[in-house]
């Protein structure tokens, strides 16, 4: 797999709604979220101003989210694997430098996080943890995991669990398609993504 992501178009297409501008269904629909995920005073995040044109598309997107977020049943940095890898190959800054974000709260290094940029294939991955980044990649390049990673996968995880990398994997391509697509511009304070040295 190539270490270089998709280029994606950069230009911003949709503007992002200001707080002020939200309806009521829309701060009801973001309003599920915990206080952590929720902008603070006088911030925007760029992807709940999008959500909150539609608030019913919100809490539809939300609820996924939180569900991979709180109930999956991957551990957080798995799931942190497969969100970040499938970011990187679509080309989706946004939530590359937000996730990226999230995994250095979490305790990753930046040369962690360049790892992510090399894939199944760079040497230092925990165990398991390549297998995770084989299935986010495989499924980038055909839409579905081999039968060789499958086993592998099935050898370790449960049926949900299956089931929840699946969905991570496939939340965060339909995030890439979308973001990319309106061209959504990270926030000014997300740090730029650490590459290989």
């Amino acid at each position: 797999m190539s270490s270089e992501p998709r280029s994606t178009h950069r230009t911003a297409r949709m503007r992002p709604l200001p707080r002020e501008e939200w309806s009521d269904e829309a701060v009801e629909a973001i309003g599920v979220l915990p206080p952590e995920m929720q902008p603070q005073e006088g911030a925007m995040i760029n992807s709940l101003s999008i959500l909150a044109i539609e608030p019913g598309l919100a809490r539809a997107d939300l609820g996924l989210s939180l569900y991979l977020r709180f109930e999956s049943g991957l551990t957080p940095r798995a799931t942190e694997l497969l969100v970040l890898r499938t970011a990187w190959l679509r080309g989706a800054e946004y939530e590359l430098l937000r996730h990226a974000r999230k995994a250095r709260r979490e305790g990753w290094s930046d040369e962690d996080l360049a790892r992510i940029t090399l894939g199944s294939s760079a040497t230092g991955w925990g165990s398991g943890e390549a297998t995770l980044l084989r299935a986010a990649e495989e499924i980038h390049e055909s839409s579905v995991v081999s039968d060789e990673t499958w086993a592998e996968l099935a050898g370790t995880y449960t049926d949900k669990q299956l089931l929840d990398i699946l969905f991570t994997i496939g939340t965060y391509t339909l995030h890439a398609v979308v973001f990319n697509s309106i061209g959504l511009q990270p926030e000014a304070d997300l740090l730029p993504y650490p590459t290989v040295t």
